[in-house]
C-alpha cells in the first residue's frame, strides 16, 4: 500500500525545486533556444540526448560534465520532463485560489473590488479591540483588520497602520498568530477552517504562504516547443504575457521607488497580473479571444496530463475492426482478417521464422539468416513459410482480448482464441453470435478494439478469467448472458409452432424432435415438454439456463449451445418468415377523434382481432425475435398517446403508420422522435459518468478474509429470484429450487448492511457470486465494483430505449365507482377536478379526468360508474434522471420531487390555493407567468395534527385520495422520493426497505432484472459515513464527517450518528486522484489541504489495476 501525505506548496518550495529563473519572454535568439527562456538548455536540461548547445560535448562518456561554453549539462533529455523552473514576481500576488482559502479565515473585501479599486484603498491596521485576528504587537495582544479606506472611521486611534496593497496584506498574515487563531475557530465550532488551518500549521506553514512571490514554471517537456514547425503548447502563451506583465510593472516599480503613493498605473499593472496568472492557473474561458485552458484544465479530461500521460496510452499488439456475424464459431473462436493478425503479431511469426526448421536447412550456412533485414525479407516475400506459421502455429493457438467500447461492465472484455480467416481479403471479424448479449453489441457496423497478450502470465490470467467461456452468467443477477436472439429464436420459434407446420402435432414438431435428440446425443438429463411449446425467446432463454445450471461439463454444454444455435440458424433459413406488403393491411377506426378512453378500448379490439389472423405480425411479436406490440399498434392501428416536449400527455393520434399521417399528426408525432435522438446523444455520456460514479463509490468494499462476522441483524425480503445466492439467517443457500418452493414468502437474509467484519464485508452477508455459477467469493474479491458495474450498465440502456420509442406512451385507465348511495359532488376549478365519493377526495388534473356525471351534488347508487381516470405509464426518458437523483441526493430541474408524510395519521385537505408565479421554462432561461394550483394539507394524527404542507396538483398529483390513512415517511405524491429526506424520518430498516423496493421497481419497469446484493452494496456504500456528535478532540470538532470505519480513542469522548450521503461525496472523499478523475481540481486541492499528517487513519490511495472477477 503506497501513502502519501501532501502540503501547501508555497513560493519557499517553488524556488528549492526550481532549477533557476525565467526572465524572459523571448525563447529564440540567434536560432537557438535563450539561456534565460521559457525552454532553456541551461534551466530544464539538454534538449538532444547526451549533447550540450554548442556541440562541444556529444557522447554518453560526458554525462554529468557542465559544458564551459553553453554551461549545459550533459544528459538525457527526458530531465526536460521534470525539471522545474519560477519568475519572480515585481510584486506579491493573491490568486483568486488562494484568495478563497483566505476568506475563511481572513475578512478580506470581495476579489473583484481588489482588483478594480486602486489598492492604496485597502488598508492593514493593527488595532487593540477584540475584533479580528490576534496578533501579538510589542508584548500586547491585538487584532488585524484588513479593510479599504472608505470604510475606515477616521475618528478612531487605537490603530496602527501595517502598510497598503498586497505588501501590507503580507505584513498583516505574517503577524497572526496562528496558535490564538485556531483556539478562536474552535471556540466558534468552524470545522472546515479548523481542519485547513490545522494542516496548514501542522506542515510548516502560514496564511502568508498562500500569498504567491514566486511563480512555478511547469518542465518545458510538459509543454514543449517545435524548432522545426514552429509550434509550441497553448499553455506557453500564457507564460509569455505574465513574462511581459511582469517586467512591465517591475519598471513602474522602478521608476515610482521612493514614492509612498501607490498610483493607480500601478494598480492596473498589478490587477492585469493578477488576472493573467489566475488565467494560467484555473483557465476557465477565452484568452483574448482564443481557448486556452489554464494548468488545472489541462490536468484532467480525455486530453489532459493525467490520462493523456500517466494513464493508459495506445497498446502495442492492438487493433480494431468491423465485427459481423459468424455462426459456425465455437463459443470460444473469434475469426480474424489475416492481414490484421500478420500485421499486429509480425514480432511473433519473426520468432517464428528465425526457429523454422525449413528454413535453417535452405539457408543453413548463410550468416545473415538471423539479421533482422532477413527476417523482414522473408516475412514480406516467403508467403508460404508465413501462411504455415500463421494457420499452423497461431491459429487457434493464441488468445485474444475483445473490448467493446463503452466498457461499463466486466463482460465488455472477453477473450476468445484466434482463428484465421484464410480468405485474405476479409476485412472483418467474425463473432459467435451468442456473445453479443455480453457486448451489447448487434452487428449494423459495430467495432471491436483487439487485445493480443503476450506474456505467459497475461496469457494465464486470460484463458483463466476473462475468456467467454468462462463467463456465461450475468453479474448483475443469476442468469446466463448467452443471446439467443432474433434469427435463432425465430428459427427455434418456427420449427416448433404448430400453426407453420400445418397443424402438426407438438410431439412430430421438426425443432421438438431434434432438440430431445440433441439431449440425448450427448448424455443431459434435460428434455422439452409440449407444454413448453412453441419456443419463443423467453422459454429459450430459460431451456439454455435451466441446462446451465446442470451439473455437465462446461465443454458438453457449450457444445450443446452451439448446436441448439446451428438449428435455429437452420431452421430460420428453411421457413424463411419476414414481413411483407401483404403483411402491412392497416385498421380503419369508425372515428379518428376520440378519447383517451375510446382509443385504449379501440386498440384492445383491434389488437384481439389481429391475434386470430396468421399474420407475420403475429409470429415476429409471439416470438419475441423481434418488435413489440406497441409497434404493431403504431405500424397497424394507430399511433397512439404522445408526450410533449415537457412530458405532457397529449390527445391519441388515431392514424397508423401504415396508412400515414396529415401534416398535423407528423409534427405532433416528431416531437417525441426528436427528442429521443436528442436525448440519446446527450445523455449517453452521462450515464457513462454514472457509471464511472457507482464504480468509485464503490471500489474499497471487497470481501473479508472472515467466513462469518456473527452478527445478528438481518434484512427481511419477500422471496423472489433476486435474492438467489444470499445465505437465510438459518445459513441456508437460496437457488432456484429455493426459490421455487418459497416464492412470496418473508425471509430474513444476512446482509452487508449489518456486516461486522472489519476488512470488507464476510462471505455469509454477502453470499455468492453471481456470474461463476454461485461460487464461494474470494478474500479480497472486489465486489464493490462488480455492484456498481451492475446498476450503471443498464442505465446506458434505459437511455437508448428512448431512442425506439419515438415518443410514444401507453396509459392506463381507473374507473371509479361509488361504493353505495351516496351523494357525490364534483367541482372543477383551473384545471383540477375535485371528487367527493365514498368519504374521500379525488384531486386530479382535469385531463387526466373523463366525468360521467355533471358538475355539482348529483345522487349516485351503489356500483354506479362517476369518472374514468387515466394515469400515464411515464416517459423512459425520465427513468435515468430519477436514477441518478437517487444516488446522487438532488432532485434535477427537470424532475419533481415527491412529498412525504410528515406523521402517521389521516391525509386532510385544509384548502385550495391559486397563485399565479413567474417561473422558468425546463431547461430554458425565459420565465412565463404560469397558474399554479396546489392543495394546502396536513396529518390528522392520532394524538396531534402536523404542521400544513403545499402539493401542486399539476405537477405532482396524489397517489391517493384525501381521506385516505398513511404512514410516516410514506410517498403522498408523485415525483422522485427525497431519500434524504426519508432517511430522518423513518427507521433504518424501514428506510433501506423503501430505498431498495424503489430503486428496483425503475429498473423492473423495464424489464431489468437486478439482484438485491447490488442495491444493498451501493447502500452499504452510501452509510458508510457518521457524523461526530459528541467531542472531546479538538482534532474532531463536533459536525465532522469521517468513514464509519475510522478508530478513535477512548480518551477522545467521540460519538457518533450515521449519516446518508451521495455517491458524489462518497466517491470524492476517499481519494484526491477521485477530483481529479472527474475534473474536480478545486475539491481536489481542498482534498489535501484538509486532510490530516496522519494518512495512516484515512484509506489510502492505491496506484493499481484491478479486474473484479
Amino acid at each position: 500500500m503506497i501513502t502519501y501525505n501532501f502540503k501547501l506548496f508555497d513560493s519557499e518550495d517553488v524556488l528549492a525545486n526550481s532549477r533557476g529563473e525565467v526572465t524572459s519572454p523571448t525563447f529564440i535568439r540567434n536560432n537557438k533556444l535563450s539561456p534565460e527562456g521559457l525552454f532553456s538548455e541551461q534551466i530544464f536540461g539538454a534538449k538532444h540526448d547526451y549533447r550540450c548547445q554548442c556541440g562541444k560535448f556529444s557522447d554518453k562518456l560526458f554525462e554529468g560534465i557542465v559544458c564551459e561554453n553553453c554551461k549545459v549539462e550533459v544528459t538525457k533529455s527526458s530531465v526536460r520532463n521534470t525539471r522545474s523552473a519560477h519568475i519572480k514576481l515585481a510584486m506579491p500576488v493573491m490568486t483568486k485560489i488562494a484568495y478563497d482559502y483566505l476568506k475563511k479565515f481572513v475578512n478580506l473585501p470581495k476579489y473583484q473590488d481588489m482588483l478594480t479599486h486602486p489598492l492604496n484603498y485597502l488598508h492593514v491596521y493593527i488595532k487593540r479591540d477584540n475584533s479580528g485576528f490576534p496578533v501579538v504587537f510589542n508584548g500586547e495582544l491585538m487584532y488585524v483588520r484588513f479593510e479599504f479606506a472608505s470604510d475606515i472611521d477616521d475618528t478612531q486611534t487605537n490603530r496602527f497602520y501595517l502598510g497598503t496593497n498586497i505588501m501590507g496584506i503580507l505584513e498583516g498574515l505574517k503577524m497572526i498568530d496562528h496558535q490564538r487563531y485556531l483556539t478562536t475557530l474552535q471556540r466558534r465550532k468552524k470545522n472546515e477552517s479548523f481542519t485547513i488551518l490545522t494542516k496548514v500549521v501542522n506542515d510548516g506553514k502560514q496564511l502568508s504562504s498562500f500569498i504567491m512571490t514566486h511563480l512555478y514554471v511547469l518542465p518545458a517537456g510538459l509543454r514543449d516547443y517545435n524548432v522545426t514547425t514552429g509550434t509550441m503548447h497553448v499553455i506557453n502563451t500564457l507564460y509569455i504575457s505574465i513574462l511581459r506583465q511582469n517586467l512591465r510593472l517591475a519598471k513602474v516599480l522602478e521608476i515610482n521607488q521612493g514614492l509612498s503613493v501607490f498610483n493607480r498605473v500601478m494598480s492596473l499593472d498589478h490587477a492585469i497580473l493578477t488576472k493573467e496568472i489566475n488565467f494560467l492557473l484555473q483557465g476557465g474561458g477565452e484568452y483574448h479571444g482564443t481557448e486556452i485552458p489554464g494548468i488545472s484544465e489541462s490536468m484532467y479530461g480525455k486530453t489532459g496530463l493525467i490520462r493523456g500521460e500517466m494513464l493508459g496510452r495506445r497498446l502495442d499488439y492492438t487493433a480494431r475492426s468491423v465485427i459481423v456475424s459468424a455462426p459456425e464459431l465455437k463459443l470460444n473462436e473469434v475469426l480474424l482478417p489475416y492481414d490484421l493478425v500478420k500485421k499486429v503479431m509480425r514480432p511473433v511469426i519473426y520468432r517464428h521464422i528465425a526457429r523454422s526448421p525449413v528454413l535453417l536447412e535452405k539457408y543453413k550456412g548463410f550468416k545473415g539468416f538471423k539479421g533482422k533485414k532477413a527476417l523482414a525479407f522473408l516475412y514480406k516475400y516467403s508467403s508460404e513459410v508465413v501462411d504455415d506459421i500463421m494457420f499452423n502455429k497461431l491459429d487457434g493457438n493464441i488468445p485474444v482480448i475483445l473490448n467493446r467500447q463503452p466498457t461499463l461492465h466486466l463482460l465488455g472484455l472477453l477473450g476468445f482464441d484466434v482463428r484465421i480467416n484464410r480468405n485474405k481479403s476479409a476485412k472483418f471479424i467474425g463473432l459467435n453470435p451468442l456473445v453479443t448479449g455480453g457486448f451489447n453489441a448487434d452487428f449494423d457496423g459495430d467495432t471491436t478494439q483487439l487485445i493480443f497478450p503476450q506474456t505467459d502470465l497475461a496469457v494465464k490470467e486470460v484463458k483463466e478469467k476473462v475468456y467467454a467461456t468462462k463467463n456465461t452468467f450475468s453479474p448483475a443477477h443469476y442468469g446466463g448472458i448467452l443471446t439467443f436472439g432474433q434469427d435463432i429464436t425465430m428459427g427455434l420459434y418456427s420449427s416448433t409452432c404448430s400453426e407453420l407446420n400445418d397443424g402438426c402435432k407438438p410431439e412430430e414438431l421438426p425443432g421438438f424432435v431434434e432438440l430431445n435428440c440433441l439431449f440425448e446425443k450427448h448424455g443431459i438429463d434435460y428434455r422439452l415438454t409440449t407444454d413448453m411449446l412453441p419456443l419463443n425467446k423467453s422459454r429459450v432463454s430459460k431451456m439454455v439456463f435451466d441446462i446451465q445450471c446442470l451439473d455437465y461439463p462446461d465443454e458438453t454444454l457449450h457444445e450443446i449451445f452451439h448446436e441448439i444455435k446451428l438449428l435455429g440458424f437452420k431452421y430460420i433459413t428453411l421457413y424463411g418468415i419476414s414481413l411483407t406488403l401483404n403483411d402491412l393491411d392497416p385498421y380503419m377506426p369508425d372515428k379518428y377523434d376520440m378519447t383517451a378512453i375510446e382509443f385504449n378500448k379501440y386498440v384492445k379490439e383491434s389488437l384481439e382481432n389481429l391475434k386470430s389472423k396468421d399474420s407475420n405480425f403475429n409470429f415476429l411479436v409471439d416470438s419475441k425475435a423481434r418488435g413489440s406490440v406497441n409497434q404493431v399498434q403504431q405500424i397497424l392501428i394507430g399511433k397512439g398517446q404522445l408526450l410533449d416536449i415537457d412530458g405532457t400527455v397529449l390527445p391519441p393520434i388515431t392514424t397508423s403508420l401504415s396508412r400515414g399521417l396529415n401534416e398535423a399528426e407528423f409534427v405532433q408525432s416528431i416531437v417525441g422522435s426528436r427528442k429521443g435522438l436528442i436525448n440519446k446523444v446527450l445523455s449517453v455520456g452521462e450515464s457513462g459518468y454514472f457509471t464511472a460514479k457507482l464504480v468509485k463509490s464503490t471500489r474499497d468494499i471487497r470481501i473479508s478474509s472472515l467466513d462469518d462476522c456473527g452478527t445478528k441483524s438481518y434484512q427481511k425480503f419477500s422471496v423472489d429470484n433476486s435474492l438467489i445466492g444470499r445465505i437465510t439467517s438459518s445459513g441456508e443457500l437460496i437457488t432456484p429450487t429455493y426459490v421455487s418452493k418459497n416464492k412470496g414468502k418473508i425471509v430474513k437474509v444476512r446482509s452487508p448492511l449489518y456486516c461486522k467484519a472489519e476488512d470488507g464485508i464476510c462471505k455469509t452477508c454477502y453470499g455468492r457470486i453471481l456470474h461463476k455459477n454461485l461460487s464461494v467469493p474470494e478474500s479480497g474479491q472486489n465486489v464493490g465494483v462488480i455492484s456498481g458495474q451492475s446498476l450503471g450498465e443498464p442505465a446506458t440502456q434505459l437511455l437508448l430505449r428512448v431512442f425506439h420509442t419515438s415518443g410514444s406512451t401507453s396509459m392506463s385507465i381507473d374507473e371509479l365507482k361509488a361504493e353505495y348511495n351516496q351523494d357525490v359532488k364534483i367541482t372543477q376549478e383551473s384545471g383540477v377536478v375535485s371528487i367527493e365519493i365514498n368519504d374521500l377526495i379525488y384531486l386530479r388534473n382535469s385531463k387526466e379526468v373523463t366525468l360521467h356525471l355533471p358538475l355539482g351534488t348529483t345522487k349516485v347508487k351503489k356500483g354506479e360508474l362517476v369518472a374514468n381516470i387515466a394515469r400515464s405509464e411515464g416517459d423512459i426518458s425520465t427513468k435515468f434522471p430519477e436514477i441518478e437523483s437517487i444516488f446522487s441526493g438532488v432532485v434535477p430541474a427537470k424532475l419533481d420531487e415527491a412529498v412525504l408524510a410528515p406523521a402517521t395519521g389521516i391525509l386532510r385537505l385544509k384548502r385550495l390555493k391559486c397563485t399565479t408565479q413567474e417561473m422558468p421554462e425546463k431547461d430554458s432561461i425565459v420565465t412565463w407567468p404560469k397558474t399554479v394550483i396546489s392543495a394546502e394539507c396536513y396529518i390528522e394524527g392520532d394524538e396531534c395534527d402536523s404542521e400544513s404542507f403545499d402539493v401542486n396538483l399539476l405537477s405532482t398529483p396524489f397517489l391517493f385520495p384525501i381521506g385516505s390513512r398513511v404512514e410516516i415517511g410514506q410517498q403522498i405524491t408523485g415525483g422522485v422520493i427525497p431519500f434524504q429526506k426519508l432517511y430522518n424520518l423513518v427507521p433504518r430498516e424501514d428506510f433501506i426497505k423503501s430505498f431498495i423496493e424503489k430503486i428496483s421497481g425503475i429498473y423492473k419497469s423495464e424489464g431489468i432484472n437486478i439482484a438485491s446484493i447490488h442495491y444493498e452494496i451501493i447502500l452499504t456504500s452510501m452509510l458508510s459515513k457518521v457524523e461526530i456528535v459528541e467531542s472531546d478532540n479538538p482534532e474532531y470538532p463536533v459536525g465532522t464527517i469521517v468513514e464509519k470505519d475510522m478508530k478513535f480513542d477512548a480518551s477522545d469522548g467521540i460519538v457518533t450518528k450515521e449519516v446518508l450521503s451521495s455517491l458524489m461525496k462518497v466517491g470524492l472523499s476517499k481519494s484526491f486522484l477521485q477530483h481529479l478523475s472527474l475534473g474536480y481540481m478545486g475539491k481536489a486541492m481542498d482534498k489535501l489541504l484538509s486532510t490530516y499528517n496522519d494518512l495512516g487513519r484515512y484509506s489510502a490511495d492505491k496506484l493499481c489495476l484491478e479486474l473484479p472477477y
